[in-house]
């Protein structure tokens, strides 16, 4: 299990080094329109891959999924997956899965 203090700790440091670098700086090509009226920038995915890199785990959001649907899979087998999704409130919401249960 991740420990709290640390990983709102690491999410400070993620939002520093990637995020507000980018902040009113994004150039031609950092953003992309997954779906109409739905956009995703280049910040928002190399986050997104540096929390699951921290984790350890499968990092399930409309970015990922858009990219690869199969992940969803992934809560049908014994993984350690982390959940972001506006309707959960844009947090992260870490859990373990097992195929039993």
């Amino acid at each position: 299990m991740v420990n709290t203090d640390s990983l709102i700790s690491e999410l400070a440091k993620i939002a520093d080094d990637v995020i507000l670098p980018r902040y009113l700086a994004l150039k031609d090509g950092d953003i992309e329109e997954k779906s109409p009226g739905e956009f995703v920038t280049i910040a928002d995915r190399e986050a997104e891959e540096c929390i699951t890199c921290y984790l350890d785990a499968i990092m399930i959001s409309e970015e990922a999924v858009g990219l690869q649907s199969s992940l969803t899979d992934a809560l049908k087998t014994d993984a350690t997956c982390c959940l972001r999704s506006r309707l959960l409130g844009a947090g992260l919401h870490y859990l373990e899965t097992s195929s039993t249960s």
